[in-house]
């Protein structure tokens, strides 16, 4: 799945997902041993990250949705630069989504 050409199933469920929660940005990402790749994304213009410097990679360590109120305030992912200052990341909601064998 990773690094493959975007595909419009997912590109409909980013949309959906932002307009359904009225948020200017909105992804579905995959995580790696090393980084964050962006296989959909609205409201974004880069198409991957560091690990290191990802929101999601604490999102996928949890039993149930993440939910930060306010990234920049959040102590858990102060002085990231996942985003650009154009693209500073308010509200944050991800939910791993996993396979039988993971």
């Amino acid at each position: 799945m990773l690094d493959t050409l975007p595909a419009p199933q997912f590109d409909r469920i980013v949309a959906l997902a932002a307009r359904y929660l009225d948020m200017p940005m909105a992804a579905v990402t995959f995580v790696d041993q090393d980084r964050q790749w962006f296989k959909a994304r609205l409201g974004l213009t880069v198409t991957e990250t560091l690990k290191s410097e990802s929101i999601c990679a604490i999102a996928i360590q949890q039993d149930r949705v993440l939910v930060i109120p306010d990234a920049r305030k959040d102590p858990r992912v102060n002085g990231m630069n996942c985003f650009s200052v154009d693209q500073a990341v308010g509200f944050y909601a991800g939910a791993p989504l996993r396979t039988a064998s993971s």
